[in-house]
């Protein structure tokens, strides 16, 4: 069977996020499901302290671990705490219990995070009221826990219930409010909610950059999500200065934090999207190295990396080497998470590539199965993961001859990237390459011919014409065109 697609050159990347259907998003990011937040520093506005104190060395032990990011002592240190208190629900209490969900979310425990954040925001509900500012840091936990799960809609509207109870207690420009704004603007980036979250985070970065001074660490966390936005925008120009400066504060204060683990990883995706693997590949491997030295391996932010660092081994043709980073990234989000997380969905893409160009059809296909299984138990079946991964789908089907199969799944993709993109979109351009190479093998020339027309048009418009790609799809024009 002749066609036009090098199977060498197919490229999977169904990744864990999730965003506004409607916005067109580059789905090739690597590692776009962030965990990163931003630190919190109780004042003596958010919690009044008691009388009566138990084990008060304890206490300023486990805060001192917890603001020196030593999470898992703070942990344990924080279970002390709170079983000294017994059965009494008070301000105290609670100011513990929220530091203790934080410190199980920060070492990988996020089930775990989940119930305090819910049992905390329950009593404060009791003790202060529904709708009580002291409930504002839990539903900020809740919000978190929702985004490291793929479910940015419940995240914003976690984060957005926090900020309005944040707002009863202070006044818009206070750096309470800048925080709320830049975790609001990072769920919005994740849903393609371009414009929003442009002006929620250049409100944040006014914010705390008037409170804490524009080389603060305060800042750093802002400079880097306006990155990240600019990335999803494909505003590479733009993206690099602010995530370099976030990068050079974070070197400047730390040789070892969360802040400078998530530069890192914000810069291997910078540099992973302009297709520059070795620099991608160097960050991304600083940031591990800092998560292994605070959390150890199994951790959800090692999964998502061990994914990033298995696609550019991929990418480099060091397979192998890929496969078992996707194994090793399988084992950890699994033992992390829930098998309905998305991350998960974005490593068996990459691993039936893998099995694809190894001829392993059948084992291939069923990967890819329960990739789309995933996506769209998440997201709904219009989703450009699943469109994705029904394209990938296509590719297989046409690869061992089921061309009916390969069909369905091609025609579904394309309907969801027209819906979801138009028809000017890099996206759906590669799936109509797919449905080309299926007519150019039912000697359907003309067809064939008619879609690498209009892919050659998008290609120009995103890569320009001399780009290698669009020479690519110039050259399977020009064979089509002798065929007719």
């Amino acid at each position: 069977m002749q066609t036009l697609v090098s199977r060498s050159k197919l490229r999977f990347f169904a990744l864990p996020t999730a965003f506004h259907w409607k916005k067109s998003l580059p789905i090739y990011i690597l590692s776009l499901n962030r965990r990163h937040s931003l630190k919190y520093f109780f004042s003596s506005s958010d919690f009044n302290r008691s009388e009566t104190i138990p084990s008060q060395n304890i206490q300023n032990e486990a805060l001192q671990a917890f603001n020196n990011e030593n999470y898992q002592q703070s942990y344990h240190l924080f279970q002390k705490v709170l079983s000294e208190f017994s059965q009494s629900q008070n301000e105290e209490s609670l100011k513990f219990l929220h530091l203790l969900g934080m410190s199980a979310y920060y070492i990988g425990k996020t089930e775990e995070s989940f119930g305090h954040f819910e049992k905390g925001n329950q009593i404060a509900e009791k003790i202060f009221g529904k709708d009580s500012s002291k409930s504002r840091v839990f539903y900020t936990g809740i919000g978190l826990v929702h985004e490291r799960r793929g479910d940015f809609q419940d995240a914003l509207t976690a984060f957005e219930k926090s900020k309005s109870l944040t707002s009863k207690e202070f006044d818009k420009s206070h750096p309470e409010i800048g925080f709320c704004l830049a975790r609001i603007g990072r769920i919005q980036t994740l849903l393609g909610d371009f414009d929003n979250a442009s002006v929620s985070l250049k409100e944040s970065k006014e914010i705390l950059v008037k409170a804490y001074g524009e080389n603060s660490p305060q800042a750093a966390q802002v400079y880097m999500e306006l990155g990240r936005l600019f990335i999803y925008q494909r505003n590479f120009k733009d993206a690099f200065p602010q995530i370099n400066k976030a990068l050079e504060i974070a070197q400047s204060k730390y040789s070892s934090s969360q802040l400078l683990s998530d530069c890192y990883r914000t810069m291997g995706d910078y540099y992973f999207n302009i297709r520059n693997l070795d620099l991608a590949l160097e960050n991304y491997k600083k940031s591990q190295s800092i998560l292994i030295e605070k959390y150890g391996m199994n951790h959800p932010d090692i999964g998502i990396l061990l994914l990033a660092m298995g696609t550019i081994n991929h990418h480099a043709g060091r397979i192998q080497d890929a496969f078992s980073f996707f194994e090793k990234a399988v084992e950890v989000i699994k033992n992390t998470s829930s098998e309905n997380n998305p991350t998960l969905g974005g490593v068996y893409s990459n691993m039936a590539l893998i099995l694809m160009n190894q001829r392993k059809i059948k084992e291939a296909i069923e990967t890819l199965q329960k990739a789309l299984f995933i996506f769209n138990n998440k997201y709904g079946e219009e989703n450009p993961h699943s469109a994705e991964t029904l394209n990938n789908l296509g590719r297989l089907y046409l690869q061992s001859g089921n061309l009916n199969e390969a069909e369905k799944c091609i025609d579904l993709s394309i309907k969801y990237f027209t819906y979801l993109y138009g028809e000017n979109d890099f996206s759906y351009a590669k799936a109509l390459t797919t449905r080309g190479a299926l007519l150019f093998s039912k000697n359907d020339y003309k067809g064939a011919y008619e879609c690498y027309t209009k892919i050659a048009k998008v290609y120009e418009q995103t890569y320009g014409p001399h780009h290698p790609e669009t020479q690519n799809i110039m050259k399977n024009l020009e064979f089509i065109k002798q065929k007719l």
